[in-house]
């Protein structure tokens, strides 16, 4: 997966999340919908290509920690559970994105966050 396509999901689901916690945007279950598609992208090239490097039973822990995610994001769509969808997005799917040091405060890029 390129950097690039890394970093704007990233930016995508950030604003999402902080919409949600901070602005009170009860949206996020639609604006996450609508970005399935990478995400899924995201995690069957973590699952397949292991770009961190994991050992083999790390990287079937983080395989189905990602797994588990992608169950809530999907039950958080069926039942419009938008505190479940948030809490997907912010506590399972961000933190492996942030793995990668062209995101922002990990080192690659400009820290443009507010």
């Amino acid at each position: 997966m390129v950097t690039e396509k890394i970093r704007e999901l990233y930016d995508r689901l950030t604003g999402i999340s902080a919409g949600y916690a901070v602005f009170q945007r009860r949206e996020n279950t639609d604006l996450v919908r609508q970005e399935l598609a990478p995400v899924q992208e995201f995690v069957t090239w973590m699952m397949q290509d292991n770009p961190l490097c994991l050992d083999g039973e790390l990287h079937g822990q983080a395989c189905g920690d990602l797994l588990g995610v992608l169950r809530d994001m999907l039950e958080a769509l069926r039942q419009d559970d938008k505190v479940l969808m948030h809490d997907a997005v912010e506590y399972g799917l961000l933190p492996y994105l942030r793995c990668f040091p062209e995101i922002p405060g990990k080192g690659g890029g400009p820290d443009d966050t507010v």
